[in-house]
């Protein structure tokens, strides 16, 4: 499972789209008020989404959507995904019977079977469904315990996250390699999704904290973020955009680095889950049928996020012994200043109104300063001498 602040509004002629303190992010017509849990495109203008009881369908890019399907067996777990020609919509009913609805394109006219194994995240690859839960034999078998939490797809390379190492192929599924994150006791906790490029690039996630963790020579060396998100969605090594997810406290964060800085977009509904259908087309959607469209990979598009920052806070000296300053634009707030080492664990909280960071009382060597502003939160490696 797949790298962001003024008030806009945005009218467009087949419906009224209002961005909520979002810079890259727009609300469309969902047309109904359930709950979207997935969504998944055929192509840029054609896809479908599934709320409990409901399949809805859209063909002009996620503008507008209209019910296509109404079916009370779809209440819990709920995933779509279409492949050629067919759609495909999975989900627990009441008696935790496990369905699957399929049908045509562009058609109502559905077949619906009970299935043993619930379809979790699905995606289609290789003339397959391929999902965490049952993705497929020859992956399954090259898993020596558990089971995969997420999978990725990049071009004709498919990956899925372990609890220790990379599953991967590069020949369609026929073969798996593993590609090992590091000893296990340098993480924070179980990596619950992951990124691999094919050639030198790693990167997972962790929880408790959340700590995006990444190499950019095949593991040999790594370093981390810290941010707030929880489900995030690798374009590539470099463009990432993160969802955190907290009543109407939620946050969208984009990066062009890798992770090293991030924007946000901050909007007021309860959102859930992120897709894309490519690097530019993505949505986020949840509560009371909400749907939020970006046509810039969420602001991964053209954006120099680490360069703007740069040039709004400066940290320094670095090394240091005993403090670093921190400099400011005038325009520029900062809501929150922490100190973490390399494995994750906070160290240190400062006042926002301190310009003037003591470090002094704190072990020789390197951490990592995360300053959130209201232009976006970035990541500072620091060395106490």
């Amino acid at each position: 499972m797949n790298s962001i602040l003024k008030i806009s509004i945005l009218s467009f002629s087949l419906a009224v789209c209002t961005a909520l303190k979002a810079q890259n992010w727009f609300k469309v017509n969902s047309n109904t008020l359930e709950t979207i849990e997935d969504m998944y495109f055929k192509d840029e203008m054609n896809g479908y989404a599934i709320a409990r009881n409901t399949v809805l369908h859209t063909n002009d890019g996620g503008e507008n959507w209209n019910i296509l399907i109404q079916d009370t067996s779809l209440v819990h777990d709920l995933s779509v995904v279409t492949t050629n020609d067919s759609v495909f919509c999975f989900g627990t009913d009441f008696w935790g019977s496990h369905v699957e609805l399929a049908f045509l394109q562009n058609t109502t006219n559905y077949i619906k079977r009970t299935i043993p194994i619930q379809k979790q995240d699905p995606v289609f690859f290789n003339y397959e469904i391929w999902d965490v839960n049952s993705a497929n034999s020859s992956l399954q078998a090259s898993i020596q315990s558990g089971g995969v939490s997420s999978i990725n797809v990049v071009n004709n390379f498919i990956s899925g996250s372990h609890s220790s190492y990379i599953v991967y192929s590069s020949d369609q599924g026929q073969t798996w390699q593993q590609k090992f994150f590091w000893p296990p006791n340098a993480l924070s906790s179980f990596p619950y999704q992951s990124y691999f490029n094919g050639s030198d690039t790693l990167l997972c996630v962790t929880n408790y904290p959340t700590i995006l963790h990444y190499s950019f020579d095949n593991g040999l060396n790594w370093d981390t973020i810290h941010t707030q998100a929880i489900f995030y969605h690798f374009f590539d090594a470099k463009n990432i955009v993160g969802l955190f997810v907290y009543g109407q406290d939620n946050k969208i964060y984009s990066s062009t680095n890798g992770g090293v800085s991030f924007s946000i977009d901050s909007i007021s509904d309860d959102v859930n889950k992120s897709y894309f259908y490519d690097r530019n087309l993505g949505f986020i959607f949840g509560d009371s049928g909400v749907i939020y469209k970006t046509t810039n990979g969420g602001g991964t598009v053209g954006i120099n996020a680490i360069e703007q920052l740069k040039k709004k806070v400066i940290v320094f000296p670095n090394p240091s012994n005993e403090s670093i300053k921190v400099e400011k634009s005038y325009h520029t707030e900062i809501k929150s200043i922490k100190l973490f080492d390399l494995k994750g664990n906070l160290i240190k909280i400062f006042a926002t109104s301190e310009t003037i960071l003591k470090i002094i009382d704190i072990a020789k060597g390197q951490y990592l300063l995360s300053i959130e502003t209201n232009y976006g939160i970035f990541t500072e490696k620091i060395i106490k001498e």
